[in-house]
């Protein structure tokens, strides 16, 4: 059985390491997540004042 480390050379290994700590970096810089999380609080509080407005619409 061959070992997966057999499979790729040095060089290429130094090259997806090289890759994978760029994404890393420019992943985090963008916040991404961070910015999700914002975009989903944000959406829920205007679906909570759509309701809010139905229901005062709904008063008068």
């Amino acid at each position: 059985m061959t070992a997966a480390s057999e499979l790729i050379n040095f060089n290429e290994q130094d090259t997806l390491n090289s890759i994978n700590t760029a994404y890393d970096q420019q992943y985090s810089a963008l916040r991404i997540d961070e910015n999700i999380s914002h975009y989903n609080k944000l959406n829920a509080e205007i679906e909570s004042t759509k309701i809010k407005l139905a229901t005062n619409v709904e008063m008068i």
